[in-house]
C-alpha cells in the first residue's frame, strides 16, 4: 500500500532542494526515522518505491510498503503519520541531517555510468513543463544556500513536514489487494463482449474482416522495397572511429608489493577503490550462502555498534561500500567454478580516510547477533525476489534452469541465483528469529574466510594524497 502527497506545481527550486534532502533524512538509510519505523514495525515485508518525485507537473512525496496484510492497512497510515508527527515534535536527528547533506553533496559530485542520462532527466523534468531547462541542473550550486538556510532556520525541514505532509489535504491512500479471480472475470467479460458484438455482424462483414486480416498479414510479411529501406537511418562501420580512445591509467605497487591500476581521469572530488579477491578456497557447504552473505554484509552492525548506529556513521561520512560475489568458468570446460569477491568503497576525498576506518571495522568486527534485524532483511529480500519472479521469471529463473548442466558455472549460477536460491531465501525468510543460529554461524564463517582471501587485482581512482594513503592502509589487511 502507499501513502502519497501532491506537493508544489511552481517548480520552486528551494522547495525542491529541501524535499530532496528531506527524503534522505527520512528514508535515506537504515537509521533514518521513517525508514527504520517501517522496517521494524513488521506491518509489511519491505518498504518500496518511496521518496520525492519532481518529474511530474505536481511534485509529490510517497511512502509505500510491500506485503501489508489488509487487516494492517489502517496501521500503515497511522504509523507513517505518527512517525512524521514525532519527527516534528522531537526534531529530526541532527546527525541524520548532517549525513544527508554529505550524501547529497557526494551524489551531486559523483560521475557514474548513468551521469549523462541523469542530466537529461533533470533537463526534461523541468523543460517538459515549459520551465527553465537548467532549473534542476543548478541544484548542486545551491547546496551552500541550503546549508545557510538550515543554519538560520534549524527547524526548516520540520516545517516542511508540517506544511507539506501533515497539514496538506492533497493526500491519497492507495491499497492494492491481490485478486485471484480477476483474470477469470476479465476473460469472461471479454468473451461476453465479443459474443455480443459478433452477434450483430452479417456473414458479409465477417468475410470482409477475415479478408482484411489476411491482407494485413501479407503486408507484414512482404519485404520492404529498396527505396523504403533507404529512408531508415543506419550506423555504418565507416561512421565509427578507427581506433578506440584508450582510458588514461597508470600502474604501481603499494608498499606491501600489491599491484594496482590507477585511473588518471577526472574524479570530481570522489575517491574510489575496488578489490578483487580470489575465492577459490570457498568451503563447499557455504557456496549457496555466499550471494546472500554479500548482500547482508553491509547492512548489519559490529560487535560494538548496532546496525542503525553503523548506518548513521556511514551517512555522516557520506561513503558507500559494497560486496559482490561472482563466479566464472570458461564454457564447455570441466574446470571447477572460480569464486570471486569484489569489495568496493567510495567517498568524498576529504572523508575517505574515515570511510576506510569504518570499512576495516566492518570487516574485522562484524556481528550477526541482531537476529531481529537479520529476519527483517531476509523478509525484505524474499519479498523483492517474489516480485522479481513475477516480472522476470521467464528471463532469469527459466533461463538459469535451462542452462543448468551445460557447464560448471551455469550449474552453480542456477543454484545460487536461480529457483533453488529463491526457495532457500523463502525458507530462511519464514524462520523465526530464534531459529537463525545455523545461518548466523555460516555468515560468521564467511566473514572470517573473506578476510583471508588473496587480492588478485586492485583498481582505484583518486586525486587526493591522503585518500591514496588510506587505500594503501586498507589493502594492508590482505
Amino acid at each position: 500500500m502507499a501513502l502519497a502527497w501532491a506537493l508544489d506545481d511552481t517548480r520552486d527550486p528551494d522547495l525542491d532542494l529541501g524535499f530532496q534532502l528531506l527524503e534522505a533524512v527520512l528514508i535515506g538509510n537504515a537509521a533514518a526515522p521513517l525508514g527504520k519505523a517501517l522496517l521494524e514495525s513488521r506491518i509489511g515485508t519491505a518498504p518500496m518505491a518511496s521518496g520525492y518525485d519532481n518529474e511530474t507537473k505536481y511534485t509529490s512525496f510517497c511512502v509505500s510498503m510491500r506485503g501489508v496484510k489488509p487487516k494492517d492497512f489502517p496501521k500503515f497510515e497511522r504509523l507513517v503519520l505518527d512517525t512524521l508527527r514525532q519527527c516534528v515534535q522531537d526534531g529530526l536527528p541532527p546527525k541524520q541531517v548532517e549525513g544527508a547533506l554529505t550524501r547529497f553533496q557526494t551524489q551531486n559530485q559523483e560521475i557514474g555510468k548513468d551521469y549523462v542520462y541523469d542530466l537529461l532527466e533533470d533537463i526534461i523534468a523541468s523543460w517538459h513543463y515549459s520551465d527553465d531547462p537548467f532549473l534542476f541542473l543548478k541544484q548542486s550550486t545551491r547546496l551552500p544556500h541550503l546549508q545557510e538556510l538550515l543554519e538560520k532556520h534549524p527547524r526548516y525541514l520540520e516545517e516542511l513536514i508540517q506544511k507539506w505532509l501533515l497539514d496538506n489535504p492533497r493526500r491519497v491512500l492507495v491499497e492494492l489487494r491481490p485478486d485471484d479471480k480477476l483474470k477469470k472475470r476479465t476473460d469472461d467479460a471479454l468473451k461476453a463482449r465479443l459474443s455480443k458484438l459478433l452477434g450483430t455482424w452479417t456473414e458479409e462483414k465477417i468475410q470482409k474482416t477475415i479478408a482484411f486480416q489476411k491482407k494485413l498479414q501479407a503486408n507484414a510479411l512482404r519485404p520492404d522495397t529498396p527505396e523504403a529501406l533507404a529512408t531508415i537511418p543506419r550506423l555504418r562501420r565507416s561512421d565509427l572511429p578507427g581506433k578506440v580512445t584508450p582510458l588514461a591509467y597508470s600502474d604501481g605497487r603499494f608498499a606491501n608489493g600489491l599491484r594496482f591500476r590507477k585511473s588518471e581521469d577526472f574524479t570530481n572530488g570522489i575517491s574510489r577503490i575496488a578489490l578483487h579477491l580470489d575465492g577459490a578456497s570457498l568451503p563447499p557447504d557455504l557456496a549457496h550462502y555466499l550471494p546472500l552473505f554479500a548482500g547482508i554484509f553491509p547492512q548489519v552492525g559490529t560487535e560494538t555498534k548496532t546496525y542503525d548506529q553503523r548506518a548513521e556513521e556511514w551517512a555522516l561520512n557520506g561513503g558507500a561500500f559494497a560486496l559482490v560475489s561472482g563466479s566464472h568458468t570458461p564454457d564447455d570446460t570441466p574446470a571447477p567454478v572460480t569464486h570471486l569477491l569484489n569489495l568496493s568503497l567510495s567517498s568524498l576525498d576529504r572523508n575517505f580516510p574515515q570511510a576506510v576506518e569504518l570499512l576495516k571495522e566492518q570487516l574485522q568486527c562484524i556481528s550477526f547477533g541482531e537476529r531481529k534485524h537479520i529476519t527483517e532483511l531476509l523478509r525484505a529480500a524474499a519479498a523483492k525476489a517474489s516480485a522479481s519472479l513475477l516480472r522476470r521469471g521467464n528471463f532469469d529463473y527459466a533461463s538459469a534452469r535451462a542452462a543448468d548442466g551445460l557447464s560448471p558455472s551455469s550449474t552453480y549460477a542456477n543454484h545460487v541465483a536461480g529457483f533453488p536460491a529463491y526457495q532457500l531465501l523463502q525458507s530462511l525468510a519464514h524462520r523465526d528469529e530464534s531459529h537463525l543460529d545455523d545461518l548466523a554461524e555460516k555468515f560468521s564463517r564467511l566473514a572470517q574466510w573473506a578476510c583471508t582471501l588473496p587480492v588478485v587485482a586492485v583498481g582505484l581512482a583518486t586525486e587526493d594524497d591522503k585518500a591514496m594513503m588510506a587505500m594503501e592502509e586498507l589493502t594492508s589487511l590482505w
